[in-house]
């Protein structure tokens, strides 16, 4: 997964790019703030070997809060994150393994698993304010 890291950091910027145009006509993106960070972070674990999980705890706080967040919105700008991410690649003609790609989805899968989860945490405790 190193030479993913890699490809991931040299073309983070068009990543981004092509993520932030993808999101534009839904308002503020949520994770405008964190997603730099996030892609940076990913690129980091997965050169190095890291723990791909923690690439989103270094940068979860940085998501954008003017409300309720919601996880539809999260689960739809992560999943344009993953379509920005290969689109890219592809256009730089980076060949990425099947296998490296799959487990590259799989650590966006946990990361909006994540994601989901703590929103969901959020939203119970400020129904359930014991």
């Amino acid at each position: 997964m190193l030479s993913v890291g890699l490809m991931i950091e040299e073309h983070r910027q068009d990543i981004i790019a092509a993520w932030r145009a993808a999101v534009q006509d839904q308002g503020p993106a949520v994770l405008e703030f964190a997603l730099p960070v996030y892609v940076h972070e990913l690129a980091r674990a997965l050169r190095h070997g890291l723990p791909p999980h923690r690439a989103w705890e270094r940068c979860a706080m940085l998501v954008r809060r003017h409300g309720p967040v919601s996880a539809s919105r999260v689960v739809r700008e992560l999943a344009a994150l993953r379509r920005a991410l290969w689109s890219v690649l592809a256009q730089h003609r980076r060949a990425v393994r099947p296998d490296w790609r799959l487990g590259v989805d799989l650590v966006l899968d946990e990361t909006m698993a994540a994601i989901v989860e703590a929103l969901t945490r959020l939203s119970k405790a400020s129904r359930d304010p014991e």
